[in-house]
Parts: structure tokens; C-alpha cells; sequence
């Protein structure tokens, strides 16, 4: 674990403009067609959560700067909010390279600076925060169930907002579609929606189970 507070600022800072570079960049900001229904989307919501705890945390830190604190935790704040969050980005990693991508007609679409930022780099950004930064040994195995709430929240969301007859844009010259990813869409897949859920909710709760075995394994608390 980094306690060097310098150092971690340094990191946290960069990885806040590029979370905020991206989000501009998916929102439509720099080419003038503001798409505001993308807050609609499991990826930007998480990857709005991250750029919200990088900017929680730069506050934190230079508090702890400014007042000279040496802590034994180092730079670390709120980390099981942490671990929340690195999960619910996990998951968008995870599933839009496993699942989403590899559906894509033209794969080249996962490939621009959106989808890599949002998909691999800034998930990959929180990931590290958490792995090098974060301390050990504060999760619980009841934590899990926290755990659930960003995917599960979502799913909830997208269910009720499908029902009730909101649309997602789809591939120029397609119909719109009535929910956001199609393991979720209930009028295209039927009854596989349980299954694809069901799977998904298992790897999520094994990942997560991985997360608390290793953090208690490797706690700091122990050294």
C-alpha cells in the first residue's frame, strides 16, 4: 500500500480530468450535440460514481496535506464506498469487453476514445486507486450485499423505465429499443433475461467475495 500523499494526489487529480474529459467527450460536450439520455446508461452512471469519489477523494487528501496527517492509513478514505465503486466499475469492464462488444456489427465502435475511456481506462483508474492506495482488512463478509446496490439499483431502474415506455437509440436505421442492453430486454430475449441476470449476479457476487477474501487476507491491520 502507497502512503505517499504527493504521489497519490498526483494520481488522483490526473485520473479526475480524464474521467471528466471523457464524460464531456460521451455527453456531447465538444461537438455540440449534448446526448443528455446517456445518463440513462449503466456505463456513465458508473463512471459518473467514479469521477465523483476521484473528486471526493483529491478533497480528502489535500486535507490531509494541508494538515499534515500521518495517519497509518495513508491517503485512504471510505473504503468500503471504495470498493463499491471499483465493483460497479468492474462491472461495466467486465461486461461491455465479455458481452456487449463482441455483439457489436462493426467493432471498430469499441475502439473510439468514449468507449476505451469509459470502458477500460477509467474503470482501470479506480481499479488501481483501490489496489495500491485503499486500506486493507475493513471489509466485511455482510459487505457483499452493499456491494449490490449499483448493478442492482440499475436493474431496477432500467426495468421499471422499460416498462414504462422509454427508448434507447439504437443502431442508425434500427428501431429504438425499450431497454439499455439486451441480457435485460424482455421483449427481444424473453425468458433468457433470468438467465443472463441470474449469471450475472452470481460472477458479481463471486468477484466481490474475491475482493473481501484478499482484502482481509493482505490487511493492513496484520503488519
Amino acid at each position: 500500500m502507497i502512503k505517499n500523499k504527493k504521489i497519490i494526489l498526483i494520481f488522483r487529480i490526473c485520473s479526475f480530468v480524464f474521467c471528466t474529459i471523457a464524460l464531456m467527450a460521451q455527453f456531447g460536450v465538444f461537438t455540440g450535440n449534448f446526448w443528455a439520455s446517456s445518463l440513462l446508461y449503466y456505463t456513465v452512471q458508473s463512471n459518473i460514481m467514479i469521477w465523483g469519489l476521484f473528486g471526493s477523494l483529491i478533497f480528502f487528501t489535500i486535507i490531509d496535506i494541508i494538515n499534515k496527517n500521518h495517519k497509518k492509513s495513508g491517503a485512504s478514505y471510505h473504503p468500503k464506498l471504495c470498493a463499491t465503486v471499483m465493483l460497479a466499475a468492474m462491472v461495466t469492464l467486465i461486461i461491455f469487453w465479455t458481452v456487449l462488444a463482441p455483439q457489436f456489427e462493426d467493432f471498430a465502435f469499441s475502439l473510439t476514445f468514449n468507449s476505451i475511456g469509459l470502458h477500460l481506462i477509467s474503470p482501470l483508474l479506480i481499479l488501481f486507486d483501490y489496489i495500491f492506495f485503499t486500506q486493507r482488512g475493513v471489509l466485511a463478509k455482510t459487505d457483499i450485499w452493499i456491494f449490490t446496490i449499483p448493478p442492482l439499483g440499475y436493474y431496477i431502474q432500467a426495468t421499471i423505465l422499460g416498462f414504462s415506455g422509454v427508448l434507447y437509440p439504437s443502431a442508425e436505421g434500427k428501431e429504438p429499443n425499450h431497454f439499455p442492453y439486451f441480457f435485460i430486454d424482455y421483449y427481444k430475449s424473453g425468458w433468457m433475461v433470468a438467465v443472463y441476470v441470474i449469471s450475472i449476479i452470481i460472477c458479481f457476487l463471486f468477484l466481490a467475495s474475491l475482493i473481501i477474501y484478499f482484502d482481509n487476507k493482505y490487511s493492513s491491520k496484520k503488519k
